[in-house]
């Protein structure tokens, strides 16, 4: 958030988002306040954040200042938002073992390579190996368990390689990673994955941008 200050001079300062009215309004929370910013209705603020889906910024004002329960502000609904997506689908933590089998063009199957997948959207996720995955590769089988409300099931998801992924810290023996897209995935497989990721959520587990 960016304010400027008695001083004439611009101050950045960490706000959370706590929510909006489409139209109405936009209230924000104020992790700290410079010292030289004097709060008050009618004081023109910028916005500049990241979303589980995308980056987005706008201008606004302040329309009042709350002190309890805690310092927030309740700012104008903005005439505009600049929202750049990055992101097709919200992606969520996840921590668990997987198998890989990699196909490649000829048909020819190659040993299962034992890994972890630490994110995952209905269309993707991010894996980490212990064995790199070649050139000849054009898609892979994931053996993957999730759980979902109470229900686990074992899946077996059809991928592409989109590109090079960020590695696990807690996985050394992994040093490949890689951001796989879903194809062809089983209806039941698919229903499973929303309800997964919605639950995930719900439970703010979704990565930011």
């Amino acid at each position: 958030m960016n304010i400027v200050g008695q001083d004439y001079k611009k101050y950045q300062f960490d706000a959370q988002l706590l929510g909006y009215q489409k139209g109405e309004c936009v209230l924000v929370t104020l992790m700290s306040k410079p010292g030289q910013i004097l709060l008050h209705s009618g004081l023109k603020a910028t916005l500049d954040g990241v979303l589980a889906d995308g980056r987005f910024s706008f201008e606004s004002e302040i329309e009042q200042v709350f002190e309890s329960p805690f310092l927030y502000l309740h700012l104008d609904y903005p005439v505009a938002v600049d929202f750049q997506q990055q992101r097709q689908h919200i992606r969520v933590k996840v921590n668990t073992p997987v198998e890989v089998n990699a196909h490649t063009s000829l048909g020819m199957t190659a040993s299962t390579i034992h890994g972890h997948m630490m994110d995952v959207s209905y269309g993707g996720a991010r894996i980490v190996l212990e064995k790199q995955l070649t050139t000849m590769v054009t898609k892979i089988s994931i053996g993957v368990m999730l759980e979902s409300e109470g229900l686990e099931r074992n899946m077996t998801l059809t991928a592409e390689i989109c590109d090079q992924a960020e590695l696990a810290k807690d996985y050394p023996e992994c040093g490949f990673a890689y951001g796989v897209e879903f194809i062809a995935v089983d209806l039941v497989d698919n229903l499973f994955l929303r309800s997964f990721c919605l639950q995930e959520i719900s439970r703010n587990r979704e990565l930011m941008c």
